[in-house]
């Protein structure tokens, strides 16, 4: 009876598609080079694979500078250079948040309020749970005068705010404007819950 077939490995592991900086572990057969494997003799080691996080963390590092660089340009009235920056660096990294406020910062400023907003659309689609700029959207969109779509934004991406005085202060005076009072009241009067909770919590935290 012929010996089972010898397993052969090319030592080459090819990673599934997984986070940067995660770890796989991947079942490789112990091959002997001295002797014949008999049925049952050879066994799956385990050996932990790190994938190389560096060059994720190289990448989030460069746009960090590049945001930086292009803070500098700004400050120093290199508009278009800066533009041209912080839009590369949002090619590369679309979730950079820093590189979107810098070039929303910068729209406001320069009255291009409809680019602004759309930078802010963007940033909401992609992480719906950015107050901030849920807040700043509708605050544009009331400058606009379009106070109902103002309301939806703030509806839309409330699920994680319950606990923001801010955003449920701003959603009850929006709701005051539009005539709806009962619904102002109560929201007024959760984000005062809030904010005295806070306070309370802070006055601990400063006691210990």
């Amino acid at each position: 009876v012929a010996p089972p077939r010898q397993e052969q490995t090319s030592g080459v592991l090819t990673d599934l598609p997984s986070a940067p900086g995660s770890i796989q572990i991947h079942a490789l057969p112990s091959v002997s080079s001295s002797t014949s494997a008999t049925a049952g003799s050879t066994k799956p080691d385990l050996q932990i694979v790190r994938r190389d996080a560096s060059a994720g963390s190289s990448a989030l590092e460069k746009a960090d500078q590049d945001v930086q660089r292009a803070r500098s340009l700004l400050q120093r009235g290199r508009v278009a250079e800066a533009a041209e920056l912080i839009h590369a660096v949002l090619t590369q990294e679309p979730m950079h948040q820093g590189a979107r406020q810098l070039l929303v910062a910068h729209l406001l400023e320069t009255q291009r309020l409809d680019e602004a907003m759309q930078l802010l659309r963007e940033s909401l689609s992609m992480d719906a749970k950015r107050h901030a700029d849920a807040m700043l959207l509708a605050r544009l969109l009331v400058q606009k005068k379009d106070v109902n779509a103002a309301l939806t934004v703030l509806q839309r991406h409330a699920v994680g705010a319950e606990t923001n005085a801010g955003y449920r202060a701003f959603h009850a005076a929006l709701l005051q404007r539009v005539g709806r009072h009962d619904m102002a009241i109560t929201e007024y009067r959760q984000a005062l819950q809030v904010s005295e909770s806070n306070a309370l919590w802070w006055e601990i935290g400063r006691a210990h």
